[in-house]
């Protein structure tokens, strides 16, 4: 199901929906990669309002919580690495965050991943992020429209230096924290992270559960790849309407899908290691994750995505089509293999 579509629907007991509607309300594939209409704007924030308002309400029965403390360290310039390129367009997009007091909005903003760790690769990496929406900001539906805007411009910003961009700020709600599921970032994940308005702790409460929501998520995008191998595209990640061929097609014009499509499978370590409970950062899950699965063919698959991260800028040409050069080095029959290396990783999974 497209995220979009869980709008026909209301979640005030689901948690993991409803998480999914916010997200997807203040995406960068919504916003700026669409028109968006007035009218259905309107009608999803007032959805969400009244649906977040029934879902804080209803008692809170769940017994088993463990509680999980995250440190921050509060942003300053010298933060950001002077090794990357594009250091000045990220500081005045981190700058539009300040001076448009995106505070009001949020109750945590921490910045995660390649930028907060110094494994930042210019023409790559991406924006990561790890916030927390105030109660009141959900519950004003007036509010959340003119955050969605305010995201906008953001997002605008964002593109100058990741032009690859492919999804927006990662949103959670004060009662995810309380009541934090297996499936959502994991808390070990952001050990190394940057709070943008100040330094501080933060508390999760993570509830212990049978399902473990990070396998579903694998299985889930591997009948996407299965499904492409069948109706010869790929419908997972569209941008602009335009679907990636399956196989490949030399100048197609989807290398923007076929970039998100690569960031996904070089998160199999960490939501494997999720799966099985033993949740890590993402830069020390590749590692962890090839002592633990042991198989020749998945090792060499997720190595061969690392080498071309580093290299995506030699391999691709072009900032839409894909080319020769990428078709070589993933192999003609790559989807299929996605979909054998996810059905192997799988079954690895207790």
């Amino acid at each position: 199901m497209h995220f979009e579509d869980l709008f026909k629907k209301k979640y005030s007991s689901n948690s993991v929906n409803f998480n999914k509607k916010l997200n997807w309300f203040f995406d960068i594939k919504y916003l700026n990669f669409r028109k968006l209409d007035k009218k259905n704007v309107l009608n999803q924030a007032k959805q969400l309002a009244s649906e977040y308002k029934r879902l804080i309400n209803q008692k809170d029965n769940i017994k088993r919580k463990n509680k999980v403390i995250i440190k921050s360290k509060k942003f300053n310039n010298n933060l950001i690495s002077n090794k990357i390129k594009n250091k000045k367009k990220i500081l005045r997009s981190i700058s539009f965050l300040k001076r448009n007091k995106f505070d009001i909005f949020f109750k945590f903003f921490l910045v995660q991943g390649s930028l907060s760790n110094n494994d930042f690769i210019d023409g790559w990496s991406d924006f990561d992020s790890f916030v927390v929406i105030k109660n009141d900001t959900i519950l004003n539906y007036k509010k959340l429209i003119k955050l969605q805007k305010k995201l906008q411009k953001f997002y605008n910003l964002v593109l100058r230096y990741s032009p690859f961009q492919h999804h927006g700020v990662i949103i959670y709600t004060e009662h995810d924290l309380k009541n934090y599921k297996s499936g959502f970032l994991p808390p070990e994940a952001l050990k190394e992270n940057i709070n943008i308005f100040r330094k501080e702790k933060i508390n999760f409460y993570k509830i212990y559960s049978k399902k473990k929501l990070s396998a579903e998520i694998l299985k889930q995008r591997n009948n996407y790849i299965k499904k492409s191998l069948s109706d010869g595209y790929y419908d997972h990640h569209v941008f602009n309407n335009k679907k990636m061929k399956v196989p490949f097609v030399e100048n197609d014009q989807t290398l923007h899908q076929l970039f998100c499509h690569i960031g996904f499978m070089l998160n199999i370590p960490i939501l494997f290691l999720d799966s099985i409970g033993k949740s890590s950062h993402k830069k020390n899950s590749f590692q962890k994750f090839y002592k633990i699965i042991k198989n020749k063919k998945i090792i060499f698959f997720i190595k061969k995505h690392e080498k071309l991260r580093q290299n995506w800028e030699k391999i691709t040409t072009s900032k839409k089509k894909i080319n020769r050069n990428l078709i070589k080095f993933l192999g003609t029959d790559y989807m299929k293999t996605c979909n054998q290396v996810i059905n192997d990783v799988l079954k690895k999974i207790p």
